[in-house]
């Protein structure tokens, strides 16, 4: 009972238990209907329905026109929908009646390849169309104000191309706006494979630069209630500048609570705020579960509350419980923390957040980087300075049309992004192939480091051991649980005899493992699917665990076969 009372109450963390017993029959329902309406209808089918511009988009040589509360007959459609178009004049936030023939979505037909459809589903995204005919646009009340952002965003994307070189105009447009339509794909690449996409995404790491940013500044000019007020506007507006992806509204709850702890003098508490986040962003779309973002958004902050925090806690409790039995203590001196004490935490807190994520990585790309970890602590505090002068100038450049000047150290911020990224890669085991984990070793990874963490860290908080542990005891500690941790992902039992025949389209791919884990490749040419070895083979075969084929053989040498 004891160490029951020293633990914090969180009465919404027992909302959050109740939500999650009744939630599976709710999500059952929505799923059901969401999996009827993505199939209802079939390629080619012509429809006519009415719904809300929300959000649109350039890609692809087209536009997309994302809508809601769509109505087909006059009857509710349960999801929302993509219309593309050769034009994009129609104010956001207006209703759209329209003409259009659906194009379905595509299911992957190879283990690796993506999946069109989920990834859609997990937006509640459920219909696609190509529009035909525009019968009538109706402007809403709101629809100067949300077209206002929207060319805003638009003008500064514009003044980025003209300001910085194509690579990295699209690099900061991602990063300050969550625009990936105009970011070069080996940039892409580049930043994926070192570990880096999360910077690429509108996060809670970027309303965090931007909102209490904001908030720390107004507040050396106003109260805590008129700074608040200001910077959660300016946050909200912010969120719908960038598109309000799920991990930027997951952001902007967490925010919003956070500044209304402030305003009413209440301590903020990360995984109350966490679990009102969740259970509001499930209650609007509960397909969210389908989609990576919202489980790296999440994710990534549940690593924080149960993994990267108690291991910084446990090591600094332990460096100030030997620094006041030091020579250096003296009567009348707090504790501070060294420049060594404070670049391990950094550490600790870094291999923490990686640690806990580690999985996800791994189940949605198949491999996972090495050197991030070290990559973090450069860059992460940098982003703060890249986004600011990012922003700042994109909105004076799109406003008044000067100041290109002030996006002249995002070249040099940028460059070093790239710099480091690649040369992380080309260290040795810059990355390694893990394949898709099962749910039992993702069971068993969570369980195991979440005992090591947990077990001594509750020993030292609650029981008060009288032996102090020494840091460098800690550090050694959290350094092996991160290799056995690595281990448990890489490392794969033997698999049995197995063949797989790929869907290459017109073409021929077969995949042989032996026994002895030999791994053998026939043909994998196409002549319908472009770039098969991208989208199709080198998928499945990360998918698999695969790092190497020992022999690839061609039956013949037409061009589907080869």
């Amino acid at each position: 009972m004891a160490v029951l009372k020293k633990l914090p109450y969180r009465p919404m963390l027992i909302v959050l238990a109740v939500f999650l017993l009744i939630f599976p029959f709710y999500f059952r329902g929505k799923y059901q209907l969401a999996y009827t309406a993505i199939h209802y209808f079939g390629d080619g089918d012509e429809i006519e329905l009415d719904g809300i511009l929300y959000k649109k988009e350039f890609k692809n040589n087209s536009y997309r026109l994302y809508v809601e509360n769509i109505h087909i007959s006059n009857t509710s459609f349960p999801g929302r929908g993509i219309l593309i178009c050769e034009s994009n004049n129609y104010p956001l936030h207006s209703k759209l009646h329209i003409k259009a023939l659906v194009k379905p979505f595509s299911k992957a037909e190879n283990e690796g390849s993506f999946d069109e459809e989920t990834y859609y589903l997990g937006q509640g995204i459920y219909l696609r169309g190509e529009i035909t005919e525009v019968v009538k646009v109706i402007p809403g009340r709101w629809s100067g104000f949300y077209e206002g952002l929207y060319q805003l965003r638009e003008g500064m994307k514009s003044y980025y191309s003209y300001s910085l070189p194509g690579e990295e105009a699209g690099l900061l447009t991602a990063m300050t706006l969550g625009d990936k339509t105009s970011l070069d794909e080996e940039a892409k690449e580049l930043f994926s494979d070192a570990g880096l996409s999360h910077i690429l995404a509108v996060s809670g790491l970027h309303i965090s630069i931007v909102g209490i940013g904001m908030f720390k500044l107004l507040r050396k000019k106003t109260n805590y209630l008129l700074s608040g007020i200001i910077s959660s506007v300016f946050v909200v507006c912010y969120g719908i500048l960038t598109g309000t992806s799920i991990s930027t509204l997951r952001a902007i709850i967490m925010f919003l609570v956070l500044i209304l702890g402030q305003i009413i003098g209440e301590t903020y508490d990360m995984l109350s705020s966490w679990s009102l986040a969740l259970m509001v962003v499930l209650l609007i779309e509960p397909m969210s579960l389908f989609n990576s973002g919202f489980l790296f958004s999440f994710g990534a902050v549940l690593g924080i509350s149960l993994v990267a925090n108690p291991m910084v806690d446990q090591y600094e409790m332990s460096c100030k419980k030997r620094f006041e039995k030091t020579l250096r203590f003296r009567k009348g001196e707090g504790y501070r923390k060294s420049f060594k004490e404070r670049v391990v935490s950094s550490i600790l807190f870094s291999l923490g957040i990686q640690l806990f994520s580690l999985p996800m990585v791994a189940y949605f790309y198949y491999k996972v980087p090495i050197y991030v970890i070290g990559l973090n602590l450069i860059l992460i505090p940098l982003l703060s300075f890249l986004i600011g002068i990012g922003l700042v100038g994109g909105v004076i450049g799109a406003i008044f049309g000067f100041g290109k000047w002030l996006l002249f150290p995002c070249h040099f911020f940028l460059y070093f992004y790239e710099l480091l990224s690649d040369a992380s890669l080309s260290l040795p085991v810059a990355g390694l192939v893990t394949g898709c984990p099962t749910a039992l070793k993702i069971g068993f990874y969570y369980i195991f480091l979440l005992l090591f963490v947990w077990k001594t860290y509750i020993k030292d908080i609650f029981f008060k051991a009288e032996r102090i542990k020494k840091p460098g005891k800690i550090i050694t500690g959290y350094g092996v649980v991160g290799i056995l941790c690595f281990c448990l992902l890489v490392l794969h039992l033997p698999k049995p005899f197995e063949i797989d025949m790929l869907s290459v389209g017109q073409g021929d791919g077969i995949f042989i493992r032996s026994k002895e884990d030999v791994i053998f490749m026939i043909d994998g040419g196409s002549t319908s699917m472009k770039e098969v070895g991208k989208y199709v083979l080198e998928p499945f075969l990360l998918y698999q665990g695969v790092n190497r084929i020992d022999y690839w053989m061609l039956s013949h040498m037409d061009t589907d076969h080869i």
